[in-house]
């Protein structure tokens, strides 16, 4: 079973108030999606 995981740009509150994604910095969340190997399947929105 594959597990999805989300992860977005996001305000860092400083608590947890999410409902499951990993909220990034927009400079991280932008590194990750930079450096994932072309063929990553990866699901854009906005």
């Amino acid at each position: 079973m594959k597990a999805n995981i989300g992860m977005h740009a996001g305000y860092l509150p400083g608590y947890p108030a999410s409902h499951g994604c990993i909220r990034l910095p927009k400079g991280a969340a932008k590194r990750f999606f930079e450096n994932a190997p072309l063929g990553t399947p990866v699901n854009v929105v906005h």
